[in-house]
């Protein structure tokens, strides 16, 4: 093989590069292809960079990682944490290693975005859902409450300071990235009497991982700590614009839809679930992406049609055009409700029964399966 015709294949996979089929081996980009036929360039094609990438920011992120918990350590019986979670997606964000720094440690979860479901759910059951996840990971709450919910917010807050805050010592609001730490500060400061309604904010510039903090009394103050993240969330995957139109609908409206086997759901292109086999039924999706939401029989559906469209595209870093994807399928047999959790996505509540479902969507986004998540208030 000349040295010319070694340039035209990707060093790490062997494919040929072309720019014809991005569904193919060996796609990049016609720009990239150009570029790279012209001063003879080692290029990977995108498949393989974007695992690169993938790997690099892989490292960085354990890296980083490290040195929040190392942090956190130096926190432990200093003061109260507040960990806030997005109900919409929390099961599959538990970090083990911050679970272990706070297990013991006076916590209390904050539920944010309840209020975007549905008007009538049974909080009972979402309290003692959220209680038992935090409880399985080692995490034993003092109380769970919610923010966003007008009628609870208020006397909720205002108890939970009094009972389980110690003003003299300083609260740290933690969770993981885009669960909405700032709004449960807001929540907290606005039920706290003693507190003027233009809080002084300090500067957080030289203080590693504090990215806000607010004195609440002479002696404390209220920190918002860095989001963490261990990488699984969809919302990292996109860009900072469909992000944001995401997370900043004011309300997320059940979907019902009716589903057998050969049935997928599609949610543009970020996501696919195909029921491959499942029982004639009705489910509900709880999802950030519903507007873009279609459901179609399996044989006239291609997940690469939603990327082809543009409608909801996955991207890495923020920047990229595209993402690499993978497929993944599991086997269930269930003799109650379950909810199937997209990571960043929302999550699907499913009746009892026998399911096969592959799901595509970007490499690394994380998948659970729980009890059902939520119930209807009577």
């Amino acid at each position: 093989m000349s040295k010319i015709e070694k340039s035209r294949v990707c060093p790490k996979c062997g494919a040929r590069l072309q720019y014809f089929d991005p569904f193919s081996p060996g796609f990049i980009t016609k720009e990239n292809y150009i570029n790279h036929l012209n001063d003879h360039r080692v290029m990977l094609c995108d498949k393989c960079y974007h695992e690169h990438r993938q790997d690099e920011e892989n490292e960085y992120l354990t890296l980083k990682n490290n040195e929040l918990y190392a942090f956190l350590r130096k926190l432990k019986g200093k003061g109260t944490f507040i960990y806030v979670i997005d109900y919409v997606s929390f099961l599959s964000l538990f970090d083990d290693n911050i679970s272990a720094i706070l297990k013991d440690e006076k916590t209390i979860v904050v539920i944010n975005r309840i209020n975007r479901i549905i008007p009538k759910l049974d909080v009972s059951y979402v309290r003692d859902f959220v209680t038992k996840a935090f409880v399985s990971h080692g995490i034993d709450p003092l109380t769970v409450l919610f923010i966003n919910d007008p009628k609870a917010e208020h006397e909720d807050i205002k108890a939970a300071l009094v009972d389980f805050v110690d003003m003299n010592q300083d609260v740290y609001v933690i969770g993981p990235k885009f669960s909405g730490k700032t709004v449960a500060i807001k929540s907290f400061l606005k039920n706290y009497s003693n507190h003027s309604d233009s809080p002084v904010v300090l500067d957080t510039k030289k203080l590693p991982f504090i990215t806000s903090k607010i004195p609440i009394t002479k002696k404390s103050a209220i920190q918002e700590i860095e989001g963490f993240s261990n990488g699984k969330s969809l919302l990292e995957k996109v860009t900072y614009k469909l992000r944001q139109e995401m997370i900043a609908k004011s309300l997320i409206t059940p979907i019902s839809v009716s589903i057998h086997d050969r049935i997928s759901l599609l949610f543009g292109g970020l996501a696919e679930i195909n029921f491959i086999k499942a029982p004639k039924t009705r489910t509900t999706l709880i999802t950030y992406a519903n507007q873009y939401f279609v459901r179609k029989h399996i044989e006239n559906n291609r997940f690469t049609n939603g990327l082809k469209a543009h409608k909801f595209i996955p991207t890495f870093n923020n920047s990229d055009a595209s993402g690499a994807t993978e497929t993944i399928t599991i086997s269930l047999v269930k003799d109650v409700d379950f909810s199937l959790e997209i990571s960043g996505l929302g999550f699907v509540i499913l009746p009892k029964g026998s399911y096969v479902i592959a799901i595509t969507l970007p490499d690394g986004v994380g998948i659970t399966t729980s009890d059902r998540i939520l119930i209807y208030a009577k």
